[in-house]
């Protein structure tokens, strides 16, 4: 199944599928992202090593989580893809799937080392990868685990930034419809002067200014992202909600 999430990729939005947890997932996933890129008029090269990565981290999903975690993990796994503009223009690549375990707690190639290089071809065809605590976007009900993804670097006139077009109060209800469809709970107030406060469980304040989201989770420094990033920016928010009630949160740990 695809989904479109709102807006075509260049101009915001994201794609998301969901993906047998079988043998077939790394073809399938390959296969989808690379239609979905071709039709957004990406260059070849960077085609290619998102097709390749994907690969990886479908592949990798289906060793270390399907089959060593839950009957829920067994059952679940998503392709997700959309572009940010911060830190820099990027095409962002994700598998999700509903194992929240990551061996040791480590972000290395080792986590992986047993089917083929794993991440470490990742890393050698992308800018980076990472993982966080999330939730899926297209099972029946709130579904925690965690999203292995990697970012390319896209051309710089490719996105079709639109912050000019957007009030913060579209941008507050845009950000609470997110969450609230997976499942997080959330107090949205706002207007004062134009700009918004999202309140997310524990402790995370979202303020929506014009033009841009803010935030500061923890002891982190101030972030500020515009709108245009609202799929990483709500990717943020379910990390830090998610990391900080995983005692609690339902589902397969």
């Amino acid at each position: 199944m695809t989904v479109p999430l709102h807006h075509a990729l260049q101009d915001g939005g994201a794609r998301a599928w969901q993906l047998p947890v079988d043998a077939s997932c790394a073809g399938m996933a390959r296969s989808l992202l690379t239609s979905t890129l071709v039709s957004a008029g990406l260059p070849e090269d960077l085609i290619d090593a998102a097709a390749l990565a994907v690969s990886e981290l479908a592949t990798n999903a289906l060793v270390h989580a399907a089959y060593g975690g839950s009957p829920q993990s067994r059952m679940t796994m998503e392709l997700w893809t959309y572009a940010r503009m911060c830190p820099k223009p990027q095409l962002v690549v994700s598998i999700f799937d509903a194992c929240r375990r990551w061996k040791n707690g480590r972000k290395d190639s080792d986590a992986f080392e047993e089917h083929g290089n794993g991440l470490t071809i990742v890393s050698a065809v992308t800018e980076g990868w990472d993982v966080h605590l999330t939730r899926a976007r297209l099972a029946p009900s709130p579904t925690p685990g965690k999203a292995v993804h990697c970012a390319l670097a896209l051309p710089s006139n490719w996105l079709r930034p639109y912050a000019a077009d957007v009030t913060p109060a579209q941008a507050a209800r845009r950000l609470a419809n997110f969450l609230t469809a997976r499942g997080i709970p959330l107090d949205l107030n706002g207007g004062l002067n134009g700009v918004y406060l999202l309140r997310v469980p524990p402790d995370l304040n979202v303020w929506i200014e014009p033009q841009a989201f803010a935030f500061k989770p923890g002891d982190a420094d101030r972030i500020r992202r515009p709108f245009f990033d609202l799929e990483s920016v709500t990717e943020s928010v379910l990390h830090y909600h998610e990391q900080h009630t995983a005692a609690r949160a339902p589902g397969p740990r």
